[in-house]
């Protein structure tokens, strides 16, 4: 039997927040059981997305969003 796991960058979570800015995020994460992170950023954004914090994981998608932009 095998996990479901995923790598995730600020990158791969930003192109899944542009394309959907509520559930976004959601859809990255899936039914994730392990995760891998190629980067802090990212990490944090799962991190409170998964403790149910959504609005401060989309908060944190903003900022780095617009840094990636800039």
């Amino acid at each position: 039997m095998g996990s479901n796991c995923r790598i995730f960058s600020i990158g791969t979570l930003a192109a899944y927040y542009n394309s959907d800015k509520e559930n976004g995020i959601g859809r990255a994460i899936g039914k994730t059981e392990a995760f891998i992170f190629t980067d802090n950023k990212s990490s944090k954004v799962v991190e409170h997305w998964r403790k149910g914090n959504k609005e401060k994981a989309i908060q944190l998608m903003e900022k780095y969003v617009s840094g990636i932009i800039t």
